[in-house]
């Protein structure tokens, strides 16, 4: 099982129902494959990393994540730590940083991001913890896109063919099934700014 990897070989086999472990080895290389597509297509990382983002400040008081879902490790500002506010310490507080991880978004109380070159830094970690921590659906969506590629394996490049020569059967040409992209599309990083 690759580090990168979305999805275990146990899960996908028995969404596929295959019982032998004859294809163990090509299942295994789709999984690692396919969860480098999802990667890119959403172009969001989806298992657990820490990131250290530096940004131009421009004198506002939020900013958003990148990536996510996320927790914010720390917050600086030309060199200047500032302290997380305690949810439920105080509605109103003076100093310091909220987060709102619906939103992915950094308040901040008292201060602003200055205006800079690279002068501030989010300290992040972005993903989720491990494949059980995966939501379901983008765990469905892997299973789907392996099942997908593995079962149409022998039709690459093929929009049709004679079966017995009485009948034609006909195949849909895309990269992914269109209940996949779907879900893939909800997961989608989108430019902010």
């Amino acid at each position: 099982m690759a580090a990168n990897d979305m999805a275990a070989l146990a899960d996908v086999k028995t969404y596929l129902n295959e019982t032998t472990s004859n294809s163990d080895a090509m299942l295994s290389a789709l999984i690692t494959s396919v969860s480098t597509m999802i990667q890119d297509f959403t172009d969001n990382p989806i298992l657990s990393a820490t990131y250290d983002w530096f940004f131009s400040g421009w004198g506002s008081k939020t900013v958003v994540v990148p990536y996510g879902p996320a927790t914010i490790n720390s917050v600086n500002i030309d060199g200047i730590s500032i302290p997380l506010v305690t949810p439920g310490s105080n509605p109103y507080p003076l100093y310091g940083y909220t987060f709102d991880p619906l939103r992915q978004e950094i308040r901040l109380a008292g201060c602003h991001f200055t205006k800079g070159e690279q002068n501030c830094e989010v300290n992040y970690t972005a993903g989720y913890a491990n494949i059980a921590a995966i939501p379901m659906d983008l765990q469905y969506a892997v299973w789907a896109l392996v099942g997908w590629i593995f079962r149409n394996r022998n039709r690459q490049g093929k929009s049709s063919e004679s079966v017995g020569g009485r009948m034609t059967a006909a195949y849909l040409a895309t990269w992914a099934p269109a209940d996949v992209v779907l879900i893939l599309e909800h997961y989608t990083r989108r430019n902010v700014g």
